[in-house]
């Protein structure tokens, strides 16, 4: 598409219900810097730009032609960059933010294989005040969170292919390789509740973690 227009980042935080403040958090910008280009005084560097439209998109959005922006009742994002997960969970705390008891589920997952970068981003989910729970394999005891925020998979039926369920998003993911997140709140409440019944028959964790790092 071509580059953003000041009209379209208006439209796009109105449609997300977005500060200012709140689109330059999530940009790495200065406040100011969007508030310059809204108001036509200045314009950001083609990449900052692009940057900006990035968000907006991963925030939900569709840009379409002649200076068009919509919110659909649906939205599906690929997500391939090396450092798309950290981006994920950024996404996550600003999605949460503002929800009462906000919430992070995750189907699939294992945290020995968190870099740090990850474990660090977990922690600022943590201290955003967002509950995380995780369904893992069976006998995994390698555990970052509290023991009570775990469930064991039955070993025959775990894949470490994780489903990602936070607010109206769901995110799908392929081994750390790439991602596809989906922005709906149905999708969500249906995965919401799949997860809520796999974590009911689940097995509970009843050995102490022994992993020398938490969250």
């Amino acid at each position: 598409m071509d580059l953003i227009t000041p009209s379209q980042c208006r439209a796009a935080r109105g449609l997300l219900n977005w500060s200012q403040p709140e689109l330059a958090r999530r940009c790495s910008m200065h406040k100011q810097t969007i508030s310059n280009f809204e108001a036509e005084r200045s314009t950001p560097s083609n990449t900052s730009l692009e940057k900006i439209s990035r968000v907006l998109e991963n925030g939900g959005v569709e840009f379409g032609p002649d200076n068009a922006v919509s919110l659909p009742q649906i939205k599906i994002i690929k997500l391939e960059d090396r450092g798309w997960f950290i981006t994920l969970l950024d996404d996550v705390i600003f999605t949460l933010q503002d929800q009462t008891d906000p919430e992070l589920l995750i189907y699939g997952g294992d945290n020995r294989v968190y870099p740090e970068a990850t474990v660090e981003k977990l922690r600022d989910v943590r201290k955003a005040g967002i509950r995380m729970r995780e369904m893992v394999c069976e006998g995994n005891t390698y555990l970052m969170g509290q023991e009570t925020d775990y469930r064991w998979i039955p070993k025959k039926f775990f894949k470490n292919y994780n489903t990602i369920v936070y607010g109206d998003r769901v995110c799908v993911d392929f081994r750390g390789r790439a991602a596809i997140l989906i922005i709906n709140k149905g999708w969500a409440d249906a995965e919401r509740v799949k997860f809520e019944m796999l974590w009911d028959t689940g097995l509970p964790v009843r050995t102490k973690s022994t992993s020398d790092i938490r969250y």
